[in-house]
């Protein structure tokens, strides 16, 4: 690491965060050994020599001045047992956050009451703290969500980007009108995030980019949802 932010150990009511080595890769390889890890992320599951490389080149930390790689292991405190883990790469003042809990784990909070808690500890250290989701892992949503991320309307790759309320946030104006910012909403039916303008209300889903024309609007969409303005929500 470049020595700007120390990784510690970091501590919820289920869990322990603990700085990750080497060491842990024996165990995480079954942990993360499902293929179905990777149905957002793209790639298969690591060999036990490929996991200890990247560990190892995490452990040396990045190669870029102003970069850090912070990493923990997720620990079950009832029984020791290793489930997941959480990452921020942090460059000057941002930091962007990850997550993965292996599947026999999956479904019992985990990986919010980490997140939640990895947040925390960053927001004492960082300005800003943003993650990317992308828009049809609606677990990994609700996860950015419990750890008190929202969405904008910034699509980068294929993945909305996610945001601390009070950090920093990427204001995107509606290229139609041009009169108000783009703000993201959801249909509380569904549950699905899309960006709308206030002003002309002219819509785009999770996935479209907002810096580009689009021929969706909220009263049409909602139609083809077969929802209501009264259940849709502006989100923060």
């Amino acid at each position: 690491m470049s020595g700007n932010v120390a990784v510690e150990e970091i501590h919820t009511s289920r869990l322990e965060l603990v700085p990750l080595g080497v060491g842990h890769a024996g165990e995480m390889v079954g942990v993360l050994g499902d293929p179905a890890l990777h149905a957002f992320v793209g790639g298969v599951p690591e060999s036990l020599e490929e996991l200890r490389a990247r560990y190892a080149r995490w452990e040396a930390g990045a190669p870029e001045p102003g970069t850090d790689w912070c990493n923990w292991v997720l620990r079950r405190r009832a029984d020791g047992r290793l489930v997941g883990t959480v990452q921020a790469t942090v460059v000057g003042d941002t930091a962007e956050v990850a997550w993965v809990v292996g599947t026999a784990w999956q479904g019992r909070g985990y990986a919010s009451e980490a997140a939640g808690a990895l947040v925390g500890w960053l927001r004492e250290r960082v300005r800003t703290v943003v993650a990317h989701v992308h828009p049809g892992h609606a677990a990994s949503a609700a996860v950015a969500r419990a750890a008190g991320l929202v969405p904008t309307a910034e699509v980068q790759d294929g993945e909305v980007r996610w945001v601390a309320p009070a950090s920093r946030r990427v204001r995107v104006a509606c290229v139609h009108c041009g009169q108000d910012w783009l703000r993201a909403h959801r249909d509380g039916k569904s549950g699905e995030v899309f960006f709308l303008c206030p002003e002309c209300e002219s819509l785009w889903t999770a996935g479209q980019d907002t810096r580009a024309a689009t021929e969706l609007h909220l009263t049409a969409f909602l139609e083809s949802r077969g929802t209501s303005r009264e259940r849709v929500t502006e989100e923060g």
